[in-house]
């Protein structure tokens, strides 16, 4: 860039800076304005163009760009506007220079809308100024605008020349991603009618349907579905907008993806589908949505051998347990990879109502064995659970029954000193023998929970 004029600029901000209160901001702005004009000539870029609008609309938003361009302090043009608080905010900051954020990012942050015609109309094609720039995280001015919920500034946007409404982040998130993910219905729609690809993923394969379904927007989500939108696309993990929606509870949207044919049966990497994921967050609600769907597989594990019940039992999800025995075909003595059962799980977790539940249920196996040879009762009595000991005794649990190391429910409770549960085997005949091999079975058991 010529010397001269680079000088000359300097100089200008300086007499700006040192005469400020002498009321001459008007012709010093003009003359600041005649020289960015040869800048821009000798560099042989795009004219300004004042009739677009005014100089100070210009001036305000410019430091941000001649600062990377001729290496002026930000804040001698920040002098000009000390008594302009909200201008301040966007000339001064130097924590945004150094994140790369140009001067239409900052307008657009700001909801500046004028300033923002003003530079798309101003600046088109110019190499700082561009509409599709991108910060240090890889957002662009539309991205930010989509994120803040500016529909005015989106639209604003949307008319420059050259927009890339696709274009991503650092980690692979476009403007409809984020509008969906923040549940912004208005703008989603907006960049829906600007060709934008519906099924493009961020760097964890996610789509902007599976944002907006773990967040629960349902306008959004009937909005994307309305495209061409593949339900059944899943991420990095194997996770669908089902499953995503279902693990977060939300009804409503479980109940318009299963409209749509979303497929209640797929899995994710570990095996997990809808209802496996409902079940172990304990969203009653989600669970009955699911098991109205035509096929459901109300008894398929996850990876590791675990059904719905057994995740509901052992988390201690009463609604939810209750939910899956009322379904058909429901698999109430079903073993995990390690042979627990739905009722083993909860006796060992301590969940007092479920195994009332379990109990009730026609058909239930008190005494059946994991691959230890354990059941429930031991389970219980190992952990002090007198409560749900007592309520096995009475269905019917062996007392003396011993796993493969030859430890009885007794020998558990006497081992790890939970006296009312040794009182109340021993009213239930229980007898201790020798119970060295307790402490191996319990640490092998550690392994067998997820």
């Amino acid at each position: 860039m010529n010397r001269a004029i680079s000088a000359n600029l300097v100089n200008l901000t300086n007499t700006v800076a040192q005469r400020e209160e002498q009321n001459i901001f008007l012709d010093l702005t003009k003359e600041l304005h005649q020289n960015i004009e040869t800048f821009l000539d000798i560099q042989s870029i795009a004219q300004v163009r004042a009739s677009h609008s005014t100089m100070r609309d210009i001036v305000d938003l410019l430091p941000q760009y001649l600062l990377n361009k001729i290496n002026i302090s930000n804040q001698k043009f920040g002098c000009l506007y000390r008594n302009d608080n909200h201008i301040d905010g966007i000339l001064n900051n130097r924590e945004d220079i150094d994140s790369g954020i140009t001067a239409l990012m900052a307008a657009v942050r700001e909801r500046r809308l004028e300033a923002v015609n003003a530079l798309i109309a101003a600046f088109a094609g110019v190499n700082g100024i561009a509409v599709n720039q991108a910060d240090n995280d890889g957002f662009t001015a539309l991205m930010i605008a989509a994120q803040k919920g500016h529909i005015e500034v989106v639209y604003a946007l949307l008319g420059a020349e050259g927009i890339d409404v696709n274009q991503a982040n650092n980690d692979g998130v476009t403007a409809l991603m984020l509008a969906a993910q923040e549940g912004d219905a208005a703008i989603v729609n907006v960049l829906l009618g600007e060709r934008v690809d519906v099924n493009q993923v961020n760097n964890d394969g996610e789509t902007a349907l599976m944002l907006a379904a773990q967040e629960g927007h349902a306008a959004i989500v009937n909005a994307l579905l309305g495209e061409r939108v593949d339900v059944n696309q899943t991420d990095n993990y194997g996770f669908t907008a089902l499953m995503m929606t279902a693990q977060k509870g939300h009804a409503a949207v479980v109940n318009t993806l299963l409209r749509e044919r979303a497929d209640v049966n797929q899995v994710n990497n570990e095996g997990n589908t809808a209802l496996l994921l409902a079940a172990y967050s304990g969203h009653a609600a989600v669970v009955k949505a699911l098991l109205e769907a035509e096929g459901i597989g109300v008894n398929q594990p996850d990876n590791d051998g675990f059904t719905a019940l057994m995740l509901a039992a052992q988390n201690g999800h009463a609604a939810v347990v209750n939910a899956l025995l009322e379904a058909e075909g429901i698999g109430v003595n079903q073993p995990n990879n390690f042979g627990f059962t739905a009722l083993m799980s909860a006796a060992l977790s301590g969940r007092v109502e479920v195994v009332s539940a379990l109990l009730g249920t026609e058909g239930i196996s008190v005494n059946h064995v994991n691959i230890l040879d354990e059941t429930a009762l031991m389970l219980a009595a190992q952990n002090g659970r007198a409560a749900i000991v007592n309520t096995l005794v009475r269905a019917g649990g062996v007392v003396n029954q011993a796993d493969r190391y030859g430890a009885t429910a007794m020998m558990y409770a006497e081992r790890y000193g939970h006296v009312e549960t040794v009182k109340v085997l021993r009213a239930a005949g229980g007898f201790a023998v020798d119970n060295s091999f307790c402490g191996v079975a319990r640490l092998l058991r550690t392994f067998f929970l997820r």
